[in-house]
């Protein structure tokens, strides 16, 4: 759903909103190559077995981009316990 007009909450209407963001790794490596976003950015990426990169385990097809996301442009793996 693009639009949820029976949320009223700001804090609410945030989450909601974070959800449907979604980019591209094509994106990613754009913002890469732009050298400010290089030196002031971190990347978070979830590391456990249901969330983050573990979505592309189940095609190997996924196996290089999934390899890209963890080791060229994450700066924090974030595992939880």
């Amino acid at each position: 759903m693009a639009y949820n007009a029976a949320i009223f909450d700001d804090d609410a209407a945030r989450r909601e909103g974070a959800k449907q963001f979604k980019v591209t790794i094509e994106q990613v490596r754009d913002l890469f190559r732009d050298g400010w976003v290089s030196r002031n950015c971190i990347v978070a990426v979830a590391a456990s077995n249901n969330d983050g990169t573990a979505g592309l385990q189940k095609d190997s097809s996924f196996a290089a981009m999934r390899q890209e996301i963890e080791t060229k442009r994450a700066g924090v793996l974030a595992r939880q316990k």
